[in-house]
């Protein structure tokens, strides 16, 4: 929810007024300074030691992390393109609970779906299955396993059927590397229905790529450079 309104802040700083003068009449090395700054040092304006790109990314990180001390929680960081902060929070893991869809799950379900098609040259049929294995499998849970379209066998990929093939116990929490909560998939299922469709997987098949033909023409184009040949 987009209110408009400033909802928290946080004041980081690396300078101290009263310390650069105290600095300057008693000396930063002297006694009476270490005297004088342990009485100030609870007041004292410095809060934060690193770098200034540092800085903001720490102010971020804690302006995150006490969001539900306050009554709500963070769900979405707006920041310009070269904004570190995001990066930072992604790192610590801040709103990213168990089974969220982060980015590197989105790249994981990505890859099982390239692969899905890759392994399955010329089987339709054989693709849908792979494709939507990979889907239920991450969202499975010990409480509700849905590992019917998984490869059977003790040599699977999926540790579920491997572990029913050598009677060894299942955990899924340790075990599913790409975890997704359910309560995620009537957004996620329409996309998959779409990338496991007949028509576009019939044009898979072949498992074909167009990087020759992009290759062909980078050549064409350095040999016939568009503005010297027009």
């Amino acid at each position: 929810m987009l209110t408009g309104y400033v909802v928290d802040f946080e004041v980081m700083s690396k300078v101290c007024r009263h310390c650069s003068v105290a600095k300057n009449k008693l000396g930063q090395s002297s006694a009476e300074f270490s005297i004088w700054y342990e009485g100030h040092k609870s007041e004292c304006d410095i809060n934060h030691l690193g770098s200034s790109t540092s800085m903001e990314m720490e102010a971020a990180l804690t302006l995150w992390k006490r969001s539900t001390s306050l009554g709500f929680r963070y769900i979405t960081v707006l920041s310009d393109g070269d904004c570190k902060a995001f990066n930072y929070l992604c790192e610590k893991k801040c709103g990213k609970a168990h089974g969220s869809l982060k980015e590197a799950t989105i790249k994981k379900l990505t890859t099982y779906y390239q692969k899905a098609i890759l392994r399955n040259k010329g089987d339709v049929n054989a693709m849908k299955t792979a494709i939507y294995a990979t889907l239920l499998h991450s969202i499975s849970t010990d409480a509700k396993p849905q590992h019917s379209k998984c490869p059977a066998g003790e040599n699977s990929w999926c540790f579920y059927q491997s572990a029913i093939a050598n009677g060894e116990k299942l955990n899924h929490k340790l075990n599913v590397g790409t975890p997704i909560n359910e309560k995620f998939l009537p957004k996620i299922l329409p996309i998959y229905q779409r990338l496991a469709s007949n028509e576009l997987l019939e044009r898979c098949i072949r498992c074909g790529t167009q990087n020759a033909n992009e290759s062909l023409h980078s050549m064409i184009w350095a040999k016939c450079p568009k503005e010297i040949f027009k």
